[in-house]
């Protein structure tokens, strides 16, 4: 009983809608280099090949900015996180 419920309830469901083309979700990525050799796994290379391929992976995201720290991360104050979040803050990424 509880299974023909279920199906039913998803037969009702609403089709969510197809992203618009014109709605790009505009995305930011963020790569940082360890200042600590021993602790960086990825290096700046693979993790922007990480990155856009997931990216390329999402309907409708499309990378807008790209930012890179060469810094520990020990502290957020690192410049080019900083500028990323003030992009997101800003309406530049989404």
């Amino acid at each position: 009983m509880a299974r023909a419920t279920t199906r039913r309830s998803r037969a009702n469901r609403t089709p969510q809608p197809a992203l618009d083309p014109l709605d790009t979700v505009r995305v930011g990525i963020y790569l940082r280099h360890s200042t600590d050799d021993e602790q960086q796994p990825y290096s700046i290379e693979a993790q922007e090949e990480r990155l856009r391929s997931y990216v390329d992976s999402q309907p409708g995201w499309a990378i807008a900015l790209r930012f890179s720290d060469d810094a520990s991360g020990a502290t957020t104050e690192r410049e080019d996180l900083q500028r990323a979040l003030s992009a997101a803050r800003n309406g530049l990424i989404d």
